[in-house]
């Protein structure tokens, strides 16, 4: 078998793993790609992307003028009880809370810088073996040598098991719908979300004057609504007809949900990123975001060096990475405990954001941090 050798090799199955391989070449280093499946680009999925990891992409090439995005300036939080809370991008002086953008966009620009670079790419190649020592991959006719590597393949990465890397996997027993319809009213480039019973539900203003929902429900509720006719009605009632008649106008996607967490990010010269390392509910929008602030923060420590796999250098990284990453999934987990059922303390926190000017403004300050700097 031939053995073929690069700086950074990394396992993917999405945009994760592709835009970590346009990051790392940009860095100077020789780069391969090994990817098995990867998201059609029909998925009506739809990515919120901080402010900093925006202007980041953009530096990649990932961003440009021909982008189609939405800026949200505000966003809407209904809570179980009915409590309105409104956050504005105005609160901390900045010109948008996120960029909406559609997965499949991200996805071609990235298949287009790939086949512009030097990066190597192993598509729809299966991993059938790793040797952690050696810090080789093997596939079925050759094996891959790096001095890094890379493990972004999802939340049932096979390679972290082949490594041997532990991880606790929680299913959340919800299931998550996502489409895309045309609304009857204006979206006014507003976000919104609604806490219910057991449920919450994103409504996402898209550029074409389409919205794109997320929805998150126990799994035998999500099944009753893959029919469009009971989707559409029963999400018109919903938001209380906040856009009037909906039609809708792409398939409906239906995955599961859980939650992925990895005690070390790192083991010897492989390194965890994405849904690999951290899946998190999707209630805050915030699980690429994860992974990007990861990638920006590696990115940050490997540039200039000649070794990107040194122990020093991963567990720097490992150490600067991780507490924040246990400290956003444990956030998340207690917004979704507390603002799904009837609780005291969620209540009041949605009665005392919404009375305190000045804790709106540290919540938007918050969320518009740059949290890999």
């Amino acid at each position: 078998m031939a053995g073929l050798k690069f700086d950074i090799v990394i396992a993917g199955k999405g945009l994760t793993g592709r835009i970590a391989a346009i990051a790392m070449a940009k860095l100077g280093f020789t780069v391969a790609l090994i990817e098995k499946t990867c998201r059609k680009d029909n998925t009506p999925r739809l990515y919120a992307i901080s402010p900093p990891n925006w202007l980041w992409l953009g530096t990649l090439g990932l961003i440009d003028e021909t982008a189609l995005a939405t800026p949200a300036k505000t966003m809407i939080i209904t809570s179980i009880s009915g409590r309105q809370l409104r956050l504005s991008s105005d609160m901390a002086r900045r010109p948008a809370l996120a960029y909406f953008i559609d997965e499949s966009v991200l996805i071609q620009k990235a298949r287009h810088l790939l086949g512009e670079s030097a990066i190597t790419l192993f598509d729809d190649a299966a991993i059938i073996k790793v040797e952690t020592e050696e810090v080789a991959i093997f596939l079925e006719d050759k094996h891959i040598h790096g001095k890094l590597i890379l493990i972004a393949d999802g939340a049932f990465s096979k390679l972290r098991a082949l490594a041997g890397i532990e991880a606790d996997i929680h299913d959340y027993g919800e299931d998550a719908i996502v489409a895309e319809f045309v609304p009857e009213k204006s979206h006014q480039n507003e976000a919104w979300q609604w806490f219910g019973n057991q449920e919450i539900l994103a409504c996402l203003p898209k550029e074409d004057g389409k919205i794109s929902i997320v929805w998150s429900l126990k799994r035998n509720l999500a099944l009753q609504y893959a029919n469009p006719n009971a989707l559409t009605r029963r999400l018109e009632s919903k938001v209380s007809h906040r856009f009037g008649k909906l039609a809708l106008t792409s398939p409906i996607a239906q995955y599961p949900l859980y939650k992925v967490n990895v005690p070390n990010l790192a083991l010897g010269r492989f390194f965890l990123l994405g849904d690999a390392a951290h899946a998190i509910h999707p209630l805050a929008g915030y699980g690429l975001n994860l992974a990007l602030d990861d990638l920006r923060a590696l990115a940050a420590i490997l540039s200039n060096q000649t070794d990107p796999g040194a122990a020093s250098l991963l567990l720097a990284m490992a150490k600067k990475r991780q507490l924040f990453d246990q400290t956003v999934s444990a956030l998340i987990d207690n917004m979704h405990r507390y603002f799904t059922q009837q609780s005291f303390l969620g209540d009041c926190l949605f009665a005392v954001a919404k009375q305190v000017p000045a804790m709106q403004r540290a919540l938007v300050t918050l969320a518009l941090e740059d949290h890999a700097p």
